[in-house]
């Protein structure tokens, strides 16, 4: 059943790619990602005004370059068009995750905002000010902008690497060349774009390497829908990323095709996961950055676990396995 598992161990999936080593969702930390090991990557898909399917996670472009380099750094990926969309750049500098702290990464939060130019404490001491204090995502972001504006700056300039935004048929093609059975679990981060993102995967000869899957639950019924009343492509693979396994999501689990599911840190053990499995589901886990958890995934005979620190977890691996 658990084919992603090797030497009772979970498959590491690079979520966004290795954002260690370069901008999220960029060629660099796939690149990267599949040079270290993983076994697959984890990326997201949103379409611009004219229809162009790209990878990016947000709705917007300002998270990944904080207002620094110009005209387009505050569009909405929707309201852009490709042309305008493919000339946004993003930084290394004040991006990449230098910092791991000893216990791992207990606040999702911490990942995704420039913290390379703050010192740990201050990282996590903002991190729950911010969240307790702004009503939304875009009060936090200004927050962090306006107090490490200068030096967030000056660590962009310092390194001076840019990064593109990738299309999906760029990645497809990417993930083309990658060795066998390498994987890409493809989130939908909007809806309307099913069918035009699968028969994409088909076109470029990728659907074998894809689990396509979303955090939105009327998304993941318009992927079934549409497999339904077409033909899926051969070798393609169905999940969700449902976080909890209640009664909700095991009657929304009995009405469709899942491959995988993907269910939140620390939010199952052993008997979640053998429930899922007796059905014939694999189970990713969503992160728990923190050795404790990764500890804990190799005896819930979890199938795979997305990690934004790969480099880490190998680090960390090996410090293990010579105990």
């Amino acid at each position: 059943m658990a084919d992603f598992r090797k030497d009772g161990r979970p498959c590491p999936i690079a979520h966004r790619g290795c954002m260690e080593a370069g901008p999220e969702n960029s060629l660099t930390a796939f690149e990267e990602a599949a040079a270290l090991g993983a076994g697959g990557v984890e990326m997201d898909v949103r379409r611009t005004r004219d229809g162009k399917l790209v990878v990016f996670h947000d709705a917007d472009v300002r998270r990944l370059t904080m207002g620094w380099q110009g005209p387009y750094s505050s569009g909405k990926v929707k309201d852009m068009t490709w042309e305008k969309l493919s000339q946004v750049r993003l930084p290394f500098g004040g991006h990449l995750l230098k910092r791991f702290p000893e216990g791992g990464y207990s606040n999702e939060k911490q990942y995704y905002y420039p913290w390379a130019v703050a010192p740990e404490q201050e990282v996590l001491y903002q991190t729950e000010r911010f969240e307790s204090r702004a009503e939304n995502e875009e009060q936090v972001l200004s927050a962090v902008y306006r107090r490490y504006k200068e030096e967030y700056e000056r660590r962009c300039l310092e390194d001076g690497r840019l990064e593109r935004i990738l299309s999906l048929r760029e990645f497809f093609q990417w993930l083309r060349t990658q060795p066998e059975g390498f994987f890409a679990e493809v989130e939908l981060k909007e809806r309307g774009i099913a069918g035009a993102v699968i028969q994409m995967a088909e076109k470029c000869h990728a659907a074998d390497r894809c689990i396509i899957f979303s955090g939105m639950e009327e998304v993941v019924w318009e992927i079934q829908d549409w497999c339904r009343s077409h033909k899926k492509p051969e070798g393609l693979r169905l999940g969700a990323n449902i976080r909890f396994l209640k009664d909700e999501q095991k009657e929304m689990l009995d009405r469709g095709d899942f491959y995988e599911v993907g269910l939140n840190a620390g939010s199952f053990g052993s008997e979640e996961v053998e429930y899922l499995h007796q059905k014939g589901i694999q189970v990713f886990s969503n992160l728990g950055d923190t050795p404790d958890w990764w500890e804990a995934l190799d005896h819930l005979e979890v199938d795979g676990f997305k990690t934004n620190c790969l480099g880490q977890y190998r680090k960390w691996r090996q410090k293990w396995e010579r105990k």
